[in-house]
């Protein structure tokens, strides 16, 4: 009934009320994800039925099983053009009832929040999403739903800024994991600054509190975590600033001396005072604690022994090479090749032999250099554990859960 294309509009009404009664006469899961398809269906023919659909989710809000919310998504994801801004908000009521193992129905409302952050309907989204967290008890998460975080960085400076300050002052941990996993995904660190008109909101301390913050949950991404400091000190407080300046000195700037200090040589060169004066204060003060770590490398107590350097290096390679032979058992290219490897004992080039039936021929491919680099937080060698403390109570500082 639901898939006919009725040519008189007069049989709609009838039909409609015959398939709502139907389904209240028998309320299974099944039935259910039929009559919201088929009824859903008959209704967009007519605007006047809207009501008749509206009425059929109330009578069965209760009644949430997997087929009933899948059919939902189904619709919120298929009929998109259909959905009117009245039906939109009551299938998400129902979607954010989703639970974890229904990976299809995830993947649909995935899909879903995309088209529907193209229409700028930011905060329905984000509503929906923080309703899905709480009630899978946080067993969902922002990574499942890469559609809609792809289409989130195609709004950097809005919707994603907006996103990851909502989340960092939300006093969450789950919330605040959340909002770094936004751009676990970068291939490089992204500068990005805070949506100020949720800081505004706040009471005093907010300024330094989301610093705290930003270092904590990005400090694996140092530049991302500079650019949102950053966007905090044109309004912070004065009584503020000085934290705030100190915590881009020490754990930012001494962990990550490279490129920490280029975005500061950058902030040196602003035309804001207040950006150029901290970035001054910073590099000064870093170039004073770079001359007394000189210093105490000249105290020989302080140096190990040749021999302990020797028996260091000698463990390190151990575990390096415990860790290949690991890697070589589960490495895709070993399953491939079926365990054959070839070792190049010198020269420049590598030697394959094509076959052809009975002949072969002889091919020569010429090494090529493959390099990658990244920065390593310096103090996690100096100071790993006071550096983990450290970062956790930026994490859950002022969070309630």
């Amino acid at each position: 009934m639901g898939r006919i294309n009725y040519q008189e509009k007069i049989l709609l009404k009838p039909v409609a009320i015959a398939i709502k009664k139907s389904s209240a006469s028998s309320p299974t899961d099944v039935i259910l994800a039929e009559s919201i398809r088929a009824l859903f269906n008959i209704t967009s023919q007519s605007d006047d039925l809207e009501s008749l659909f509206l009425d059929f989710l109330k009578t069965h809000s209760d009644h949430l099983d997997y087929r009933y919310i899948h059919a939902a998504s189904e619709i919120l994801l298929y009929d998109e053009k259909k959905v009117s801004n009245n039906i939109e908000p009551e299938l998400l009521n129902i979607c954010s009832h989703t639970k974890p193992e229904n990976q299809g129905t995830i993947k649909n409302i995935d899909y879903a929040l995309g088209r529907i952050l193209k229409r700028n309907r930011f905060d329905d989204c984000v509503v929906f999403l923080e309703k899905l967290f709480e009630l899978s008890r946080y067993k969902l998460s922002i990574r499942h739903f890469n559609s809609f975080v792809r289409e989130l960085h195609n709004h950097r400076d809005t919707h994603l800024s907006s996103l990851i300050t909502r989340w960092l002052l939300s006093k969450k941990v789950k919330l605040g994991k959340y909002a770094s996993d936004l751009l676990r995904d970068s291939d490089k660190c992204i500068s990005i600054g805070f949506d100020y008109s949720y800081v505004t909101k706040e009471k005093k301390g907010v300024h330094l509190f989301l610093a705290r913050k930003a270092c904590g949950w990005f400090f694996n991404q140092p530049k991302t975590a500079i650019s949102l400091i950053e966007s905090l000190i044109l309004d912070a407080p004065n009584d503020e600033l000085k934290d705030i300046q100190q915590l881009i000195f020490h754990p930012l700037c001494v962990s990550y001396p490279g490129s920490i200090r280029n975005h500061l040589e950058t902030m040196n060169e602003s035309k804001e005072e207040r950006c150029k004066q901290i970035a001054s204060d910073v590099l000064s003060e870093y170039e004073k604690y770079q001359a007394s770590v000189k210093v105490a490398l000249k105290i020989n107590e302080l140096s190990p022994s040749e021999q302990d350097r020797h028996t260091y290096w000698r463990h390190h390679n151990k575990l390096m090479n415990e860790s290949m032979k690991k890697a070589r058992k589960k490495s895709l290219f070993t399953s491939l090749f079926g365990g054959n490897e070839s070792v190049l004992l010198y020269g420049n080039k590598s030697i394959h032999y094509i076959h052809h039936g009975e002949q072969k021929t002889r091919q020569e491919v010429s090494l090529s250099e493959i390099s990658t680099s990244f920065e390593f937080a310096s103090m996690l060698n100096l100071d790993p554990h006071g550096l983990e403390n450290m970062i956790w109570q930026f994490r859950a500082e002022g969070c309630t859960s």
